[in-house]
């Protein structure tokens, strides 16, 4: 059996385990963000990010009293592009997210009852989970300049699907068998 490290190892410290979080909320954010760019340039339009620095001080602050309420910043789109384009490109984010959540769900599962090191795997893969399926769900509040608002002016059958996905992810999560 592999024995637990002092807590004072830098494996296990709190400000490492802040870096691990942290790493694991701009990965989600990046990808989902990566994936409007990825839909908008295989629509042909011009797709770039912008920074918002007011977003980013925003969710710096929030995140020290410990809410995650981020918006650094979104993919500009600029192009001819359908309503039902603009509402696919709003749904790649979210849906990146949930993906994102099903790989990790069976490092969680398989890793809970280990002793560390896997059990540092297995808290990571829950913080993944955790946080890309609230960045999803947030993503989809139907409230503009939100992914959701683009989805749900598309396709309300598209925006039902995509919040039973996330709904169902939770579910999965919070009821999963650990092994």
């Amino acid at each position: 059996m592999i024995r637990r490290p002092p807590r004072s190892t830098p494996l296990y410290s709190s400000a490492a385990s802040d870096v691990y979080k942290r790493q694991a909320v701009m990965t989600g954010f990046l990808l989902h963000e990566l994936a409007h760019k990825w839909m908008a340039q295989q629509y042909g339009c011009w797709a770039e990010y912008r920074g918002n620095k007011n977003g980013l001080y925003f969710a710096l602050a929030m995140s020290a009293f410990g809410f995650l309420l981020a918006a650094p910043g979104a993919v500009m789109v600029s192009g001819r592009i359908t309503e039902k384009q603009n509402g696919i490109i709003a749904a790649v984010g979210p849906i990146t997210n949930i993906c994102i959540a099903l790989i990790a769900l069976p490092i969680y599962i398989f890793t809970a009852g280990f002793d560390w090191p896997l059990s540092l795997l297995g808290e990571l893969a829950r913080f993944i989970i955790v946080i890309n399926l609230i960045l999803a769900g947030f993503n989809m509040i139907p409230v503009q300049p939100l992914d959701g608002s683009k989805v749900i002016a598309w396709s309300k059958i598209a925006y039902i699907g995509i919040i039973g996905a996330i709904l169902a992810m939770a579910m999965v999560y919070w009821n999963a068998p650990l092994l």
